[in-house]
């Protein structure tokens, strides 16, 4: 056998030195796919956030006729006075109309064609053929005859109006009243 030198082991395991790990993967700084994709995700959501301000600044006229109709109501059921109720449901209706359509479409109307406007533009025959139709001239008579219960009818539909009428006038509208 072969000797060993002085001061060496037999086991030649025994000189191995210990496994090395790699360092812990760390999570920062990230890829540049995920900057690039948090980066589309701050424009996402600033358009988004810039798309929901500007409707919700488009429909801040439907706000606040909402809130002139409602105060008009709550007038009326402490009064009961329908002639200056029906006054300013009119002035409000008018102001609205004003507000979403171009004054050349809507300030020259009266009567009926007012009362036909409303309709179309609110997808409705109400105002036209129904309880709507006093908004024609019972703020001009001496003595309206409304019972409460159609007043309540008139806000219901003015309400309505308010909340559904569509921006952009139908077909036929606009020759009519261009």
């Amino acid at each position: 056998m072969r000797q060993q030198p002085a001061g060496t082991t037999s086991d030649p395991l025994a000189e191995l030195r210990d496994i090395h790990l790699p360092e812990v993967v760390s999570g920062w700084p990230p890829a540049i796919g995920w900057w690039v994709l948090a980066g589309l995700g701050l424009i996402a959501i600033g358009f988004l956030s810039f798309l929901l301000i500007q409707r919700f600044q488009r429909s801040a006229y439907r706000r606040r006729a909402q809130r002139e109709l409602s105060a008009i109501e709550e007038q009326f059921k402490r009064s009961e006075n329908s002639k200056a109720a029906l006054a300013e449901l009119q002035q409000v209706m008018k102001r609205t109309a004003l507000a979403a359509y171009s004054r050349e479409q809507v300030a020259g109307l009266t009567g009926y064609e007012w009362t036909a406007f409303l309709d179309q533009s609110g997808s409705t025959t109400q105002f036209g053929l129904g309880i709507g139709e006093q908004l024609i001239d019972a703020p001009y008579k001496s003595a309206p005859e409304l019972s409460a219960d159609d007043m309540m009818a008139l806000f219901a539909l003015c309400q309505q109006w308010v909340r559904q009428h569509h921006k952009a006038l139908p077909p036929g509208m606009e020759e009519a009243h261009a």
